[in-house]
């Protein structure tokens, strides 16, 4: 993400590290810190999406989400209760399968008791894109809206994003082992 956002927190996860979107990896992977709560994002905030560090996903992460496409991760640490900061982004890209068309839907850590009913400081989010290929935010919140699916890649399915994610509740509502490993 830009500004303050500019680069990713460096973590070791057997990639070479993760280097930052728009700059260098801080050295010895040292917490830049917490964005202030609560932490708003907007489209322009997704610009460089394709940028961030990317983790490849080898298999499902649950009945939503079929197996592979690609996770983008923009962390800037882990906040005292060792979850990811306010401001910490993920967004999954579900390439296009015989289920349906290709997806990109994500989660942005807001913090501030935002969804205290569901993943606790989370909202989630689904894209569409512009004519030039960048991520454009055509829904926010702390749920999706009722007309939205999953292509999990058997089917389309009802996006429950917090009933989905409540599995991952002790680990900061991440799913996949590929996004836990932020947490370490």
């Amino acid at each position: 993400m830009r500004g303050w956002r500019g680069a990713a927190l460096a973590l070791g996860l057997g990639l070479g590290g993760i280097v930052g979107c728009a700059g260098a990896a801080d050295s010895g992977g040292a917490d830049r810190g917490c964005a202030p709560e609560p932490f708003i994002a907007f489209t322009r905030d997704f610009e460089d999406l394709r940028a961030w560090p990317q983790l490849a996903l080898d298999g499902p992460t649950n009945a939503a989400h079929a197996s592979g496409g690609a996770l983008y991760a923009s962390v800037l640490g882990l906040d005292a209760d060792g979850g990811l900061c306010a401001g910490s982004a993920l967004v999954r890209e579900q390439p296009a399968n015989a289920a349906g068309p290709a997806s990109l839907h994500g989660m942005v850590k807001r913090g501030g008791g935002f969804n205290a009913e569901g993943a606790v400081g989370w909202e989630w989010f689904g894209f569409g894109e512009s004519a030039d290929g960048e991520p454009v935010v055509l829904w926010r919140g702390d749920e999706a809206p009722s007309e939205v699916g999953y292509n999990n890649g058997v089917e389309l399915i009802e996006a429950d994003c917090n009933g989905c994610h409540q599995a991952g509740a002790a680990f900061d509502f991440l799913m996949s082992e590929e996004a836990r490993a932020l947490l370490r």
